[in-house]
């Protein structure tokens, strides 16, 4: 394989470039920048490289061209390598991709990149995945990890890397990296398949308990289902006869339900009939009285026409009878006017008091007819008003009948209108109650989530203080834990300060002491037994008399008690013989007679007296004779005045002047009975007491110290560990926090939830409630209305017979104002008559008056006037005739018409008031019928009810026939378990084995019925199990071989291949370097595993380098110089060349730390194994370029 072009789309500073490679060494020179870097990234990039930081970016899509000036950047990157010579080999790395193996040697390897992320990997344009490049350039021994890519930096890796990585180097020389991956693949299947296995086993170990218990229940449910099918089949057997029983009461109801259906719609037929025969009777009464109505109407009229034909009749024929009496009258007159002349005067007067008594007359009769005449206009009048009455009467029972009518609709309506309304209500009410179930859960839920989430915040708020606390309990322990530690630093420098100046100051008593610096002390005690502590040693003194004491004993305080005088001599001759200097004995009991102290009653009572020195300090027993006889002289006073005034009392006391007293100051000064004093300064000498007590002082410090060291370190133990406790309180409260912080988020997410479907629900339920409320009130509205229309319907009733009646009083009253109008008619006619027979007499006798007076003036115009006037009413006679005989035919056609009008308005009298019992009938008849209906429908209703609980029973039946057994009514069903008992085909029989099957199986209480599938499949899951586990042991198995194989096969490959690179590796350097020598060594990463042998298994050792240049003995490899370091890898590389060349190698800018004459070799020896592999130079070396 080897390179042959490679293109570039918008890859980095490349919009579009094909580069082509030749065999051998291709070189790529230009200024920094130019790109020759993006080479060998678009190399590495399309071989699969995954490191974004080994591309030099940030992000991926920084690869992508992004444009320059003139150029606008580009969406994609894609970067196709075009390879040569692939052999068959390395084409079978990609079988899983290529359908058949090209026909040429050549192959094209694309990646392409979009910017959005999306990456495509693709062979000869064939989509694949990375993993099959991989393979393919695994296969090749190239790839963007080993030695096919060499840039400046990886010679300092390879380095200054661990050995293990210098292996792997070595291993992607001998190809062993695509056996490692296999390898690695085979242990993670060897993982994954010895778990499986251990899960399988220890599943087939519980499937083999769970068998046994199976088997049992097993049997159990076999037997439970046997019986359970029996009781299946007689329980099908008993509903199916329920049902053929219902059947037949259904069918019965049936046909009695159709009967009272047919008799319901017979009397719904038979009051429809009557309904519109009612009506039509109504409409026709409602007719007939409108043509009364309307003939009365006429007859009044008419009745008025004749009485005005009989009043003009009346008035003609007493008007004619007045013209034919006139006119006799006047003949007589004409004849008596002569006779009556004389008479004039007497008739004159007897002819005013006729006027003034006719006038009188006159005036009461024309009062009379005024009050006739209003009396008729008042009963004409009322008899208009009677008539309107009664036409508004009439028309007010048509249409209190019609509003009637309306009214039984509107009944009949509202009825329906209500139950409809009514169910409606109902199934609001259950969907009310459905919403106030599922509201009263969601309100509980509400209330336990509120509960929580406040129990949960409440928690929280805890949490957080008792976080909060922690911390500061954290903290304040941390401050405490540091003063502790300050403390107890402080302690143990303290301690160690004063233990150092303790040991100080015991070695320099020792050494005051005569112990010497060699430990004497301890020779001279093994060599004589007897020899005991120093005074200095056995004494306690106090601090205030230290320097009297000291003073007073002087060097005898270094002196050593001893039991015999013999030791003594031992003791001597031992310093002597070992020249450990001289040494001081005192004798522990001595043999001497002890001092009498005669002196001191006298002398104790004395100003300035401290006490006898024997008495003042603390000494044990075995030293108490010893020191008694050194201090028994010694008397402590105060300072040396004292001292002086009780020397010169002794002198003068002729008693004691003979007494040793020896008189001791408490500042060391002495006053011996031979009068020698001793006094002054020391300087800064510390005596032994004064020593011993500082080290006394300074063991009960260090004892203290260590006591508060121990105390300080105990409580610095007890804060740590409070410390720790309080921290994993602190995390445990945190964790807490964390899990209250999931669960409140939980729990407000189940509130927002639960709240929303709350106000859904009181959404819906106030949506019903309203829809409740209105369906109510229009439920209300509709009783209302029909309560309404029943009491109309019964004020109607009521109301039209009150009209009726008051019609029919109308009527009468209307007769009987007729009736008064026809007597007022006739008496105001002759009234009339009267009337104007007394206004013709008036007439007359005021004419007669008047001709009487003038009758003397003018007799002959009298006489004249009178004949005149004769011939006038004559005419006037003749005219009035005329006009009775006209009235009469007038009157007689009116009295026709009259007898006409009243024959019809009979007629039509006689038919209303049969209609009228008619409409009684009729109303009677649509009662009964009212009856007989509500009776039918209230039977019906009873078979309805019945027939609807059959039809319920029956499609329970039908349900649990077809749902629950899978049966059909009609299906005869034999017993799969005949006996006795139920071969026997009665019903009662079939309970009685049913009662029997239902008790076997109480008492056999809980049973698994899914035991017999379950034992079925735990069998089968049993048996798969057992052969899975032969399966995965037999493939544990093939992976361990499979694992040894590989091992041994990447063993005997790196073996070879470090032999032949270590050899190899030796050559080049000495022809790099023209000398030297240079190694490869095996190491482990435990030096102390150096010296095992390397093929160890599990053990892979590391490889290390040791070059030395020509003239050099190096050590390390970091003491090499840029240069040596660069041609050391060189050397290595091309080794690895010379063993098992890379189809191409890219070398970017390593000759850049060499100088001239290490890049010529270098340049000559690429020459040299340019025939072997395929090489890129990237380089600025004028001689590599040459």
């Amino acid at each position: 394989m080897e390179l042959h072009t490679l293109r570039l789309t918008g890859f980095k500073s490349f919009p579009n470039a094909t580069l082509e490679f030749p065999k051998g060494i291709t070189a790529f020179v230009g200024p920094n920048g130019s790109g020759k870097s993006n080479i060998v990234d678009a190399i590495l990039w399309v071989l699969g490289e995954q490191s974004v930081k080994a591309l030099r970016g940030e992000r991926m899509e920084d690869v992508i061209f992004n444009g320059t000036e003139s150029r606008k950047p580009l969406s994609m990157a894609e970067v196709s390598l075009v390879l040569r010579d692939v052999t068959s080999q390395e084409f079978q790395a990609l079988a899983g991709v290529l359908d058949k193996l090209p026909g040429s040697k050549e192959l094209m390897v694309t990646r392409r990149l979009y910017r959005d992320g999306t990456s495509e990997y693709s062979v000869n344009n064939i989509p694949c995945r990375l993993k099959d490049v991989r393979a393919l350039f695994l296969e090749a021994r190239a790839g963007t990890k080993g030695h096919t890519v060499i840039e400046q930096g990886n010679i300092e890796q390879i380095l200054s890397g661990s050995p293990q990585d210098r292996r792997t180097f070595i291993e992607e020389t001998a190809g062993i990296g695509r056996f490692k991956k296999q390898r690695l693949e085979a242990l993670r299947k060897l993982q994954t398949t010895q778990q499986h296995l251990l899960r399988v086993r220890d599943i087939v170990a519980e499937v083999r308990k769970q068998r046994r218990s199976l088997e049992r229940q097993a049997r159990e449910a076999q037997a439970y289902h046997e019986l359970r099918q029996e009781a299946r089949e007689l329980e099908v057997r008993l509903l199916q006869y329920d049902h053929r029983r219902l059947t037949a009461e259904r069918v019965r109801l049936d046909h009695e339900l159709r009967d009272h259906e047919a008799r319901e719609m017979q009397q719904r037929a038979r009051e429809s009939e009557l309904s519109v025969l009612h009506q039509q009777v109504q409409t026709r009464i409602l007719e007939d009285g409108a043509k009364m109505g309307e003939l009365e109407v006429q007859l009044r009229t008419v009745q008025q026409r004749i009485s005005q034909a009989l009043t003009t009749l009346e008035v003609e024929r007493q008007r004619w009878q007045m013209y034919h009496e006139q006119r006799q009258r006047v003949a007589a007159e004409r004849e008596r006017v002569l006779l009556e002349a004389e008479d004039v005067n007497q008739a004159l007067a007897q002819c005013e008091e006729r006027l003034a008594l006719a006038r009188t007359q006159l005036s009461e009769q024309d009062r009379t007819l005024r009050h006739l005449e209003s009396q008729e206009e008042e009963l004409e009048r009322q008899r208009d008003l009677l008539h309107d009455e009664g036409a508004q009467a009439r028309q007010r029972v048509l249409e209190l009948t019609a509003h009637l009518s309306r009214a039984e609709q509107a009944l009949v309506e509202l009825g329906a209108r209500e139950v409809i309304l009514g169910e409606h209500l109902e199934s609001l009410r259950d969907i009310q109650a459905r919403y106030d179930d599922q509201l009263q859960e969601v309100e509980q839920k509400l209330s336990a989530c509120s509960s929580r989430r406040h129990a949960l915040n409440t928690e929280k708020a805890a949490l957080h203080e008792a976080h909060h606390q922690s911390v500061q309990t954290v903290q304040a322990l941390g401050q405490r834990l540091d003063a502790l530690n300050d403390r107890l630093r402080r302690e143990h420098t303290d301690y160690a300060a004063a233990d150092s100046r303790l040991q100080a100051l015991r070695a320099t008593l020792d050494e005051e002491l005569g112990y010497g610096r060699h430990g004497a002390l301890f020779s001279l005690r093994e060599e004589c037994g007897s020899v005991k502590a120093s005074i200095a040693e056995g004494i306690e003194v106090p601090q205030e008399i230290e320097l009297a004491i000291e003073a007073a004993l002087g060097e005898k305080l270094r002196a050593w008690m001893i039991d015999s005088l013999e030791e003594v001599e031992r003791a001597i001759a031992f310093l002597e013989s070992r020249r450990l200097g001289r040494g001081t004995f005192v004798l522990s009991q001595p043999s001497g007679p002890q001092p009498d102290p005669c002196y001191w009653p006298e002398l104790c009572g004395q100003e300035g007296v401290i006490g006898r020195a024997c008495d003042l300090v603390r000494v044990s027993e075995d030293l108490r004779p010893a020191l008694a006889c050194l201090l028994a002289p010694v008397v402590v006073v105060r300072d040396l005045q004292t001292a002086l005034r009780l020397l010169a009392w002794l002198r003068g006391n002729e008693r004691r002047k003979h007494e040793q007293v020896v008189l001791v100051t408490l500042a060391g000064e002495i006053l011996d009975p031979v009068g020698v004093i001793t006094g002054g300064s020391s300087g800064d000498t510390v005596g032994l007491l004064q020593r011993k007590r500082e080290i006394r002082e300074l063991a009960e410090d260090c004892r203290a110290r260590l006591q508060r060291i121990e105390l300080c370190q105990q409580e610095q133990q007890q804060v740590i560990k409070d410390c720790d406790l309080a921290k994993r309180q602190a995390l445990e409260v945190e964790h807490a926090l964390e899990r209250v912080e999931r669960e409140l988020a939980t729990v407000d997410k189940e509130l927002a939830v639960l709240e929303q479907t709350r106000d859904d629900l009181n959404q819906k339920l106030g949506s019903t409630q309203e829809e409740y409320e209105s369906t109510w009130q229009e439920r209300q509205q509709v009783h209302d209305s029909l309560e309404s229309w029943r009491h109309r319907r019964v004020d109607v009733e009521q109301e039209r017979e009150r009209q009726q009646k008051a019609l029919e009083a109308l009527e009468d009253s209307s007769k009987r104002v007729d009736t008064q109008i026809g007597e007022v008619a006739k008496q105001l006619t002759a009234l009339r008559v009267m009337l104007g027979a007394m206004q013709e007499r008036c007439e007359h006798d005021q004419r007669e008056l008047q001709r009487l007076s003038k009758e003397h003036m003018d007799q002959d115009r009298r006489l004249s006037s009178l004949v005149e006037q004769l011939h006038t009413l004559e005419a006037q006679m003749k005219a009035s005739h005329q006009q009775v005989q006209e009235t009469e035919e007038a009157l007689q056609g009116l009295e026709r018409e009259r007898d006409a009008i009243q024959a019809e308005w009979q007629v039509i009298q006689d038919r209303h008031a049969g209609a009228l019992l008619r409409v009684r009938e009729l109303e009677r008849q649509l009662s009964d019928l009212r009856k007989q209906f509500l009776a039918t429908r209230e039977q019906r209703g009873v078979v309805e009810v019945r027939l609807a609980e059959l039809r319920t029973k029956l499609v329970t039946l039908e349900e649990t026939l077809t749902g629950t057994y899978n049966q059909t009514p009609d299906t005869d069903i034999p017993l799969a378990f005949p006996n006795e008992q139920t071969n026997n085909q009665e019903p009662e029989s079939w309970r009685q084995r049913l009662e029997e099957i239902r008790l076997r199986l109480d008492r056999m209480g809980p049973v698994n019925l899914a035991a017999v599938d379950e034992h079925r499949q735990l069998e089968e899951r049993y048996q798969f199990l057992t052969k899975q586990e032969a399966d995965l042991s037999e493939s544990i198995r093939s992976l361990q071989e499979i694992i040894e194989r590989l091992n041994r096969k990447t063993h005997r490959m790196f073996e070879e291949t470090f032999n032949a690179l270590q050899e190899k590796f030796g050559e080049v350097f000495r022809a790099l370097f023209a000398g030297g020598q240079a190694e490869l060594r095996l190491v482990h990463s435990d030096p102390e595993q150096d010296d095992q042998p390397w093929e160890e298994p599990g053990v892979e050792p590391g490889v290390e380098i040791v070059a030395q240049p020509p003239g050099k003995r190096l050590k390390n490899l970091a003491m090499l110089s840029g240069g040596e370091k660069a041609l050391t890898v060189l050397a290595l590389l091309f080794a690895s060349f010379l063993i098992k060349p890379s189809p191409f190698c890219i070398l970017d800018e390593v000759d850049a730390p060499l100088d001239e004459p290490n890049v010529v070799r270098f340049a000559r020896f690429l020459r040299q194994i340019a025939d072997q592999s395929q090489f890129l130079v990237i380089t600025h070396n004028k001689r590599t370029m040459e």
